[in-house]
């Protein structure tokens, strides 16, 4: 379509135009008093008449073609001008969308409303959306509700300031939830009118996940470090509390030799044998774990004969404030475990049996065959 002619353009015309009217002007008033003057004879003036009408004529039309030329010129050069800015704008044009298409990132344009202008095949490929689909249509086209509604409500807060914003982004998409990292920013007029707003997108789900292995691992490598430091402490207390049991085993194992006439007192220090036996077995339990290795071997048991271990050592303990009562299965068929796991495991469950009862009360250890 033909461009209406510009300012400058118009401003051309209008000087030729009164260029000619101002000679013209002048040359019927100065011709006509210099040829009354010169010439009285009326056929003379006629002649003179119709060589000035000639003469006008030719100057005129030389005048006319000389400025006309310059005009013509000035505005093939400006159309010229216009032409090359306009084929420089469109190379612009062709290379900015060759480079959108091509990037890897996703690009793309809003109007102020929030609806698409740009949406490249990166973009695309990220939403699952042709760009066809999107372009005229906002966030809610592509997203769910509320991450629609999200992301706009991030837009409208970023053309309302001036500055460049990182943002990272958790989105719906074909693939599943992913990360993204986007680069947004207000776009301006020359007169500082807003037209819209630019967003470079990169999906970092990958990094993301990466950094998040990297992290567990680390935190896994500072437990394990805690735990060896854990397990060197506690070989050092096992192999200190070790030597006590061993001191107070020794000693009572020798008393029990000279009182074997005083029942009593052999029954309790038989408790005491039974007690340094288990911190033994705690001990070794101990020394265990800090090597890393299992807990101790497994054996066939009698298991009336370790409730009955566990009851006598549970009697001594709890200052008659609850009766243990034992209701053993005879000839219980044997079980195999590690004897101090499950001995650890049915004191546990009696000391919070007990706990639940501050007043006192009866504490039934059962046994049968299933």
């Amino acid at each position: 379509f033909p461009q209406r002619p510009g300012p400058a353009a118009r401003r051309a015309v209008l000087r030729v135009v009164l260029a000619y009217a101002v000679f013209a002007g002048l040359w019927i008033l100065l011709s006509d008093r210099a040829a009354e003057t010169l010439f009285r004879d009326p056929a003379s003036l006629v002649q003179v008449s119709l060589f000035k009408g000639w003469f006008f004529v030719a100057v005129t039309s030389l005048l006319l073609f000389v400025m006309l030329r310059r005009l013509v010129d000035r505005l093939a050069a400006g159309e010229a001008e216009v032409r090359r800015q306009q084929e420089e704008r469109r190379q612009t044009l062709m290379l900015f969308h060759g480079l959108a298409e091509a990037s890897p990132d996703a690009i793309y344009v809003k109007d102020p409303e929030g609806r698409y202008l740009l949406f490249n095949r990166a973009a695309g490929r990220m939403t699952g959306k042709a760009c066809e689909a999107v372009l005229g249509r906002d966030d809610r086209a592509i997203f769910p509700l509320e991450e629609a509604e999200t992301l706009r409500a991030e837009d409208r807060r970023i053309m309302a300031g001036s500055e460049v914003s990182t943002l990272e982004e958790w989105l719906t998409t074909p693939e599943g939830p992913r990360c993204f990292q986007a680069i947004k920013g207000p776009l301006r007029a020359k007169d500082g009118r807003l037209v819209g707003l630019f967003g470079i997108t990169r999906d970092i789900t990958d990094r993301v996940r990466s950094e998040e292995a990297r992290l567990r691992l680390e935190s896994e490598v500072q437990h394990a470090q805690r735990l060896e430091s854990l397990g060197r402490l506690a070989s050092g207390v096992a192999h200190d509390m070790n030597n006590v049991l061993a001191a107070v085993h020794a000693a009572t194992e020798l008393l029990k030799a000279q009182r074997a006439d005083d029942a009593p007192l052999a029954k309790s220090l038989g408790t005491i044998l039974m007690a340094t036996r288990r911190g033994r077995d705690l001990v070794k339990g101990l020394t265990t774990f800090a090597r890393k290795g299992l807990a101790g071997e497994p054996e066939v048991l009698d298991l009336n004969e370790l409730v009955r271990e566990e009851a006598a050592l549970l009697e001594r303990t709890l200052l008659q404030r609850v009766e243990v009562v034992l209701e053993l299965t005879p000839d219980l068929p044997r079980v195999r475990g590690e004897r101090s796991s499950l001995g650890n495991a049915l004191m546990n469950l009696c000391v919070n049996a007990v706990d639940a009862m501050p007043q006192g009360g009866t504490l039934t250890l059962r046994t049968r065959a299933l």
